[in-house]
């Protein structure tokens, strides 16, 4: 145990230098600390807080998001009109493409109709002659019949 009152031994001057430089330099320590807490307050007054950062990430990630749905909406749009326009192209073509496969389908079919026409037209002509022939001939017969009877009629009386 320490020695209490007088009981303690006097110091001498020198410790009691000592013990002054002592209290000097811990002084001055204590004041560079203050001076380097009182910066670092400052600095850190300065520092964004965790509730800052984190609004700004949150702003930021939902900016990029924002562009980047945007963007992708663009992008779908004009895949959506590309498509469209391809599909437009292709399907013209294949319109134009039956078109003319119709058409010419039509043509020949036309063709072969006025063939049919034209020979039926010929048939019907030569049946039309072989008529009138068989007509005269019919005529004739008949007349001849006629002739007959009245010279038989002429005799029998």
């Amino acid at each position: 145990m320490p020695a209490k009152g007088e009981e303690r031994p006097k110091r001498t001057n020198s410790e009691v230098s000592n013990d002054s430089l002592n209290d000097g330099s811990i002084k001055q320590q204590l004041e560079s600390m203050d001076q380097s807490l009182k910066y670092l307050t400052t600095e850190m007054k300065s520092i964004l807080k965790r509730e800052e950062i984190e609004s700004l990430i949150s702003n930021t990630l939902s900016s990029i998001l924002s562009e980047v749905e945007k963007r992708n909406e663009e992008r779908l749009t004009q895949l959506k009109n590309d498509i469209a326009k391809e599909m437009e192209a292709k399907l013209q073509q294949t319109v134009c493409k039956q078109v003319e496969e119709k058409f010419k389908d039509l043509t020949e079919h036309i063709k072969g109709l006025e063939f049919e026409n034209e020979t039926l037209k010929e048939t019907i002509s030569s049946i039309k002659n072989d008529y009138s022939k068989s007509i005269e001939n019919i005529t004739t017969q008949v007349n001849e019949n006629a002739h007959k009877c009245n010279d038989a009629i002429k005799r029998s009386n």
